[in-house]
């Protein structure tokens, strides 16, 4: 199990990994964010390959991430109740290998089938994009978010039968043991 600060800095080493590449300074390091968002309801899966922290997901409830309290009425249709993806991440050297798809998996099937999620990501992440929706996320036409000059688009995951919330498809697109 690796140490606290273990997680923190493969957290700080996946934002300035492609496609994110933030510049040294440009965020805040996860020190300053990580452990708040847990305080506030968040839930966090890791992965582990040889007892070394490569990849996690962490979702709280929509109404603890206050950046999004303005846009959402346009992105759930039961704001107070839906979960909010807020991070997803692995090592640029352990991707394409299924890790992200088995976080999400496992942190997805934790909760019940009727929760609501909402994600957002950056619009050039189609390899992000084609995950969500593999896992029956879809992509909003908007609203959309300009930040530090890149923009991010937002999917969600209603529960089944529902279509409260209405979208547009582009394209088709833990402890977990590794």
């Amino acid at each position: 199990m690796a140490s606290p600060q273990q997680l923190l800095a493969v957290v700080d080493t996946i934002g300035t990994e492609p496609p994110y590449s933030y510049a040294p300074g440009e965020i805040d390091p996860a020190v300053r964010w990580l452990p708040g968002l847990l305080r506030d309801g968040g839930k966090l899966k890791v992965a582990y390959v040889d007892d070394d922290p490569v990849g996690y997901f962490l979702a709280l409830p929509l109404p603890a991430y206050g950046k999004l309290a303005e846009l959402a009425d346009q992105l759930a249709s039961n704001p107070m109740g839906a979960l909010y993806v807020a991070e997803l991440g692995v090592a640029a050297a352990h991707r394409h290998q299924g890790i992200a798809l088995k976080l999400a998996r496992a942190s997805l099937s934790e909760e019940p089938a009727e929760q609501e999620w909402v994600v957002r990501t950056l619009a050039i992440n189609s390899p992000a994009i084609a995950l969500y929706q593999r896992l029956g996320f879809r992509l909003l036409d908007r609203p959309r978010q300009l930040h530090r000059g890149r923009e991010r688009v937002f999917l969600v995951r209603s529960p089944p039968g529902s279509n409260a919330v209405r979208s547009t498809h582009r394209g088709d697109a833990a402890a977990v043991p590794w």
